[in-house]
């Protein structure tokens, strides 16, 4: 079944999300320029809203806090996905980790951009984010945001 445009995530694309994968971030500049970035720290809310955590110093908050329109790109596992939405701070300061704020995105449309017939022609394998042996401090640092993000 094709998916074409719908006002919450579906079911494959939440599980994606659910699954702490890295995803593409755009936001708009007070030039009008769009601002793209990987966002690693997301996770789906629910079928409806997407959090993640984003430095506190980025140009991107900075573009979010002027405009609020977000569009996140996401590209893995069989699946490619654009999602539009409206972002706002919900916390200016994580706990888990000082340096990043937590954005949640109301979704307004999703658009599958992998239809059926594509996947019998071509495979898509997501991105992955792994941290290097002696980075456990990170990995655990990432665990309490991602707890901290679902909360």
């Amino acid at each position: 079944m094709t998916q074409d445009n719908h006002k919450e995530l579906h079911t494959d694309l939440l599980q994606y999300l659910r699954a702490s994968r890295p995803v593409v971030l755009s936001t708009v500049n007070s030039n009008c320029q769009i601002y793209a970035r990987p966002i690693y720290w997301l996770t789906a809310k629910d079928s409806k809203h997407i959090r993640f955590a984003i430095e506190r110093k980025s140009s991107a908050l900075k573009n979010l806090k002027s405009n609020s329109q977000v569009f996140i790109n996401v590209l893995g596992d069989n699946i490619i996905y654009g999602i539009s939405g409206v972002a706002k701070v919900l916390k200016e300061k994580l706990n888990a980790e000082g340096k990043h704020t937590m954005i949640e995105v109301t979704i307004k449309e999703t658009r599958n951009q992998l239809q059926e017939e594509d996947k019998e022609i071509i495979e898509v394998e997501g991105p992955w984010i792994h941290y290097r042996p002696g980075n456990e401090a990170w990995a655990k640092t990432e665990k309490a945001v991602f707890r901290e993000l679902v909360s």
